[in-house]
This record gives C-alpha cells, sequence and structure tokens, in this order.
C-alpha cells in the first residue's frame, strides 16, 4: 500500500505525541476501556477547539500546538480503533 505523504507526516506527529508520554504512562491506554477513550476523544475535540479559537496563522507556536491537539484526537480515536480491532473475527480483511 503506498501511503499518502500527509499521512506519513500526521503520523509521525501522532508518534512524537505518543512517545512523549511513554516514560509516564506507556502503553497504559491498552488497559482501558473503549468508552472511557471515547471520553477522551471528545475532551481531545474540546481541547482542539479551544486552540483553533486561539489560532492565528501568523504566530508558528499557535500552528503547532493546533497541529499537536490534532495529533491527540487522532490518537484517541486509533486506541478506540484499536480495541476495536480486536473483536474483529481473525479472518476478517481488516486484522
Amino acid at each position: 500500500m503506498n501511503v499518502r505523504e500527509e499521512v506519513q507526516w500526521f503520523v509521525q506527529r501522532m508518534e512524537e505525541k505518543m512517545a512523549k508520554h511513554d516514560a509516564d504512562r506507556g502503553d497504559g491506554w491498552k488497559e482501558a476501556d473503549v468508552f472511557s477513550l471515547t471520553d477522551r476523544v471528545w475532551e481531545e475535540l474540546q481541547e482542539l477547539r479551544e486552540k483553533l479559537g486561539e489560532y492565528e496563522d501568523d504566530d508558528p507556536k499557535a500552528v503547532v500546538m493546533a497541529i499537536y491537539e490534532c495529533a491527540d484526537v487522532a490518537n484517541f480515536a486509533m486506541m478506540v480503533a484499536n480495541h476495536l480491532r480486536d473483536d474483529l473475527p481473525k479472518d476478517s480483511e481488516l486484522v
């Protein structure tokens, strides 16, 4: 599969955010239930909305902070999807 350059770039931002918390949280999210992770998606979306309210495209720091909030949203959505993946039949085309 060819992965778009934009997706590769964004995945790097996601991994940077995940790695930032490795020392204190590790993979603890794998033990969390899907509903608490879904709540976190909503919380991160609210944080993103707040950052976008403060956003000014001529402020590089604000741009970076907004991008990393997008990565937070995506990371928690990935965690939910990973939990759901565990419920797929082993012969599913998505496994």
